[in-house]
């Protein structure tokens, strides 16, 4: 059995404990500021307006709405992400919890976002915990990293990730079908998608520390994930010290019906 997959409260069965929290703060892209304030104009957030980062991970959106004034609540499954969260943003309440089983009131919440991972959610019960504990007309926002296809580097990432990864796996099978349960439900209604540029800079010997974090690689088992993040390494080695790797936040956006 693979070690890496359990009972994680993803729907893939993933755990994110046993990914690096330091690593996934230190390496992974954050999300645009410039789609936080798209949202918070958007959606009508006052100052001040309780809102809830679901599977908020190590922080990187949360921080981000707090810096806009609102009240923002985080909630994690995962106890070294969670740890992290609360010592990178102080200001944010942190509680445990997962996307199908919300530690939150009815309707106590103006706004729900969800930063790379609501593929990773149960989602016709997350969709009904989210619109519980939102408000009449409140506005579910979900954001995501998107990597510019034709970026080399991209590509070269995505012609080894082929070569390990099988297109069935759990990981991306969720992720393909995610979008799925917002043409079923009746409980939201889209409202609009916006992208904004943000570039993701690291250093090129942590390319190989960003992909460990990814849970499509993190759940091979361990032969196969060894040997795919070799050959990262291996990339790594021939380009510029500095990576710049072009890609865009986007935010797609629904209201509770």
């Amino acid at each position: 059995m693979n070690s890496l997959l359990g009972s994680g409260p993803s729907v893939t069965g993933f755990d994110f404990d046993l990914v690096s929290a330091d690593d996934y703060e230190r390496f992974r892209p954050g999300y645009s500021p410039r789609a936080v304030h798209w949202l918070v104009e958007t959606a009508g957030l006052a100052p001040g307006a309780p809102i809830l980062d679901l599977a908020a991970g190590t922080g990187k959106l949360t921080r981000l709405l707090a810096a806009t004034g609102l009240d923002a609540l985080a909630v994690e499954p995962s106890k070294a992400m969670r740890e992290k969260l609360a010592a990178t943003v102080p200001s944010a309440r942190v509680l445990d919890g997962t996307a199908e089983s919300i530690p939150l009131p009815d309707s106590s919440i103006a706004c729900v976002t969800v930063a790379q991972a609501f593929h990773h959610f149960r989602a016709e019960a997350a969709l009904k915990e989210i619109h519980r504990v939102l408000r009449a007309g409140g506005t579910l926002a979900l954001f995501w990293n998107v990597y510019a296809s034709g970026d080399p580097v991209r590509v070269e990432l995505n012609g080894i990730i082929d070569r390990y990864i099988d297109p069935d796996s759990a990981v991306w099978a969720a992720f393909g079908a995610w979008p799925k349960a917002f043409e079923t439900t009746q409980l939201f209604s889209p409202a609009g998608q916006r992208s904004f540029p943000h570039q993701h800079s690291l250093p090129s010997e942590h390319l190989v520390t960003v992909m460990a974090t990814s849970s499509d690689v993190a759940s091979l088992p361990a032969d196969r994930r060894d040997a795919l993040l070799e050959e990262i390494r291996a990339l790594a080695r021939r380009l510029a010290p500095d990576l710049e790797m072009p890609a865009e936040t986007r935010v797609d956006l629904y209201i509770r019906t």
